[in-house]
Parts: structure tokens; sequence; C-alpha cells
């Protein structure tokens, strides 16, 4: 059986589409069904990593704003100066700074305090065990960060210091403005992310609370044991929580202190998100062969037509009628094929006008 160029054109077309289809399908499920768990543990890794480095970027910047701040405190009152108080007032991103000192036990004793005149914690009043823990686990570490509660976007930041003259430690604890890195931790994913110490402080939880169906079912800073104990910078954990489920528990250190940035979520959902992921971008191939098929169908219309139109015209060539003209509108192959077969026909009839006229003569 022939087969006309139209299908012969529909048959390339589709071992072209379905080709291409069946070898990225290949290639989709190498990647995830084989390598799903590997392709999953990475994701996770670059979550925890990049929210570190959010992290460090604005410690960092803290740190820039607040060591002229610190340089001139006087430390043998341990007050802020006259120079303290001025570059306090040209920066606005903190808002309050206080300096204490440890007393016995683990009390502390405020000494000195800085505040902006125009600002949005306005009655910042740290007491209790919030404030104690904060500065005891700076004594400790000689660093600590917590979320400031009744404003979403600050944070109480506590740095230990050392004064050789007065043989003493102290501590400046500063309430900065942070919306960048309070909206990282905001951010609606499927992974819910803490910023902890390794010594079981929590500096923030997540911000973002999904259904309760969804809750990852932390109960206490415990949970995270299994990254505490671990040396490794970055890595990946899988860790039960109360309700036995087993969790996937990507960590990176910050690089400040033992600050560790933990990106939680269930591990039978990440493995569900891939699945539809897959499904979805092989349901996205699919449309786009089709799409590309349909072109491709479409298109050829155009060669199929003059195709046709140009065998007409040879028939009827074959048939001895030479007023014939072949019109494409195209600049291709195509439209030289077609200006021959008219040029074939011109000469045809021109020879043949002049045999009549020389038959004439004769006669």
């Amino acid at each position: 059986m022939k087969l006309s160029v139209k299908y012969k054109l529909v048959i390339l077309l589709l071992i072209v589409s379905v080709g291409s289809l069946f070898f990225y399908s290949f290639m989709a499920i190498n990647l995830f069904v084989k390598d799903k768990k590997k392709y999953i543990y990475d994701s996770s890794e670059i979550i925890a990593k990049s929210m570190a480095k959010q992290v460090r970027t604005e410690l960092n910047s803290f740190e820039k704003i607040a060591e002229p701040i610190v340089k001139s405190v006087d430390v043998s009152r341990f007050h802020f100066t006259k120079l303290s108080n001025d570059y306090f007032v040209r920066q606005n991103r903190i808002e309050h700074m206080f300096i204490y000192l440890p007393t016995t036990g683990s009390s502390f004793q405020e000494m000195d305090h800085l505040y902006l005149p125009k600002r949005s914690v306005k009655k910042f009043a740290p007491g209790g065990e919030v404030l104690e823990e904060i500065l005891k686990q700076s004594m400790e570490k000689g660093f600590a960060i917590q979320e400031v509660k009744t404003n979403k976007r600050y944070f109480a930041i506590a740095r230990k210091y050392n004064s050789p003259s007065a043989k003493r430690d102290y501590v400046v604890l500063s309430v900065f403005a942070s919306p960048d890195l309070y909206e990282t931790f905001a951010q609606p994913s499927a992974y819910k992310n803490y910023l902890l110490s390794k010594n079981h402080f929590m500096s923030m939880e997540p911000k973002y609370k999904r259904k309760r169906e969804n809750s990852i079912e932390i109960a206490s800073v415990e949970f995270f044991d299994p990254i505490f104990k671990n040396n490794f910078p970055t890595g990946v954990a899988e860790i039960p929580n109360y309700s036995k489920k087993i969790m996937l528990v990507s960590f990176s250190r910050v690089g400040i202190s033992d600050l560790i940035v933990a990106s939680v979520v269930e591990k039978d959902q990440a493995m569900k998100v891939v699945e539809e992921f897959q499904y979805k971008t092989l349901f996205f191939i699919f449309n786009i062969v089709s799409l590309s098929l349909l072109i491709g169908l479409v298109a050829s219309q155009g060669l199929i037509s003059a195709l046709r139109e140009m065998s007409r015209s040879l028939k009827s060539i074959q048939e001895g009628n030479f007023d014939v003209f072949v019109n494409i509108n195209s600049s291709d192959e195509v439209k030289k094929l077609a200006d021959q077969v008219n040029a074939m026909a011109k000469s045809l009839k021109d020879a043949t006008s002049d045999s009549n006229s020389a038959n004439n003569d004769n006669s």
C-alpha cells in the first residue's frame, strides 16, 4: 500500500514526537524512581543551606551596625557614651540597646539603655524567664538570638563582650529590625524551618502554620538531638516524631556561634511532592508534543496543497493542455519547482504553436 506525502509527514512527526516523549520519560523515571531519595535529600539540604546563608547575612549586617556603638561604651561604668549615642541615632535598624552585667547566680543587672525616638517596638521591656534565657545563652555561647514576640519583624540579639580593664564580661542586648529574615521563615512551603542553638535553645520557630492534619508534630527541642550530635556542617537525617512518623530533617550550620537552621518535612509528603512534579512534568511534555504535532500538521498542509496543484498541472500537460499555471505563494524550493513547471508548460505551448504554424505554411 502506497502512502501519500501527507501521511508520511504525519508518521515522521509522530516518530519524532513520541520518541522525544519516550526518551524524556525514561530520564524522568531514572531520576524520580531510582534516584528519588537522593534528589529529595539534595533538595532539602539546599533549602537549609540557603536559609542558613540568609541568617548569616542578616547577623553580619547587625554586627557592622552595632560594632562602632559597642566599641564606644565606657567600660569603667558600663554606660553608653555620647559617641555611642551619636553612632546609634545615625542608624535605623537597632531600636533598643541595653548593657547588662551578670550578678550572683543567673541574674543580670541593667546598666544602661539606648532607644530611638521613633520606634516600632515602643515598650520593649525584657524581663523574666525569656530575658534570663537569652542572657544566659549569650554568656555561655557568646551569642544568642530570639524573635521578639510582640513584633514579628524584630529580633533580640545578645552578644557577650569582655572588658580587660574591668576584668568583667558584660552583655549587650539589641532589638534589631530584620523583616527579610522573618519573611524567610514565614514563606509558605512544605518545609517547617527552625533556627536553633546546639544546646537546645530555640531562636525561631516556623511562622507559617499549615492545616492540623499536615502538622509535623514536634513536641520539643529534643526532637533535634540527632542533628545536634552531628559534627557535619550540613546534612539530612530521618527522625521519627512523637507519633512515629518519619520526618526528613535537613540542617545547615550558620557559621555564627553554634546556630543551626533545620528544615523539617514529612518524608512521605516529600516523596508525594516529587511524584506529583513528575506527573505534571510528563503531562506538560505530552501537551508540548501534541501542540508541536498539531503545528506540524497545519504547516504541512501548505506543502501538500502545493504538491497536489503541481500534480494536477502535470497531468493536464500530459493530456496536451499547456495552458496551466501553478501559483505558489512562497519563496522556498517548492516555489522554484512550481516556476519550473510553469516554464516547462510555456515551452511546450510555444513549441506546439511553432509546429502548427510550420504545418500550415507547408499546406
